[in-house]
């Protein structure tokens, strides 16, 4: 699936470049690096204004590691509820912990790991609820950033091609020799426009997606745990849990439990 969307990003992005040669008539130029580097000093200045600089390197290291990440997929947490529900069903918490601490999922395995610990249900829930709340909120504000950086772009852009003019208005004179000065004075506000809608924005949605999909997890894993603890049998756990699945992923839970 990963090879498959970067073959699709890649391909994208080839056919806009072959789009915007073909569109540029004769040997036009379509490259201003001294406003492409406007652009970019212009963003990033704005963004050290509004942030810190730690913050900046953490959520750019946090980006690059979710957009390499794997889709989270809900159904296989609640295969895994599921089965340590049976698990401890027959066996016990105390029994079932090597199981647990073989779990990848840090905020399910300190979930049980309450519950060994004698945590009540009201107790789990309401710790479990606050970590899951409070990362949100760390998430959605890494998405922020980009956000912000995609109202940045354009507006430098727009900015470096006013000044361009401006500067090129006042050196050239009569407005015939002015005119063919407006192609390139203008890339900068086309640079401007495509990072903000082909990187910022397209980085700040799936940094948002994976929030949201990761937040809906931890309240499916929430329910879970306090499930276990309560003592749920595994096919009620199961009917429930499914109920955070779309239809054609949810599974019989009479027939699930065996």
């Amino acid at each position: 699936m990963r090879l498959l969307n970067s073959t699709a990003i890649l391909l994208g992005i080839a056919v806009l470049a072959v789009a915007t040669r073909i569109m540029a008539p004769g040997n036009l130029a379509w490259w201003n690096g001294v406003g492409l580097i406007f652009v970019l000093s212009g963003t990033l200045s704005a963004l050290i204004f509004s942030y810190s600089l730690g913050e900046i390197l953490r959520v750019f290291r946090i980006a690059v590691i979710v957009m390499g990440k794997k889709p989270i997929t809900l159904d296989r947490y609640v295969s895994d509820i599921f089965e340590l529900s049976i698990r401890v069903r027959r066996e016990g918490l105390l029994k079932s912990q090597e199981e647990i601490e073989a779990l990848e999922d840090p905020f399910l395995k300190d979930g049980l790991n309450m519950l060994v610990d004698g945590y009540t249900s009201a107790e789990t829930r309401w710790i479990l609820e606050q970590r899951s709340r409070h990362q949100h909120l760390r998430e959605m504000l890494e998405a922020r950033m980009f956000r912000s950086m995609s109202r940045y772009a354009p507006a430098f852009g727009g900015l470096a091609a006013l000044l361009s003019l401006s500067f090129q208005a006042q050196a050239a004179g009569p407005f015939a020799a002015l005119t063919p000065m407006f192609g390139p004075a203008l890339l900068p506000l086309g640079y401007g426009l495509l990072l903000s809608h082909l990187v910022f924005i397209p980085v700040a949605e799936r940094l948002e997606r994976r929030a949201e999909l990761r937040n809906q997890l931890m309240q499916l894993i929430v329910e879970g745990v306090v499930m276990i603890n309560d003592s749920w049998h595994p096919a009620k756990t199961r009917e429930a849990l499914d109920s955070f699945l779309p239809a054609g992923q949810r599974k019989n839970a009479a027939e699930s439990y065996t």
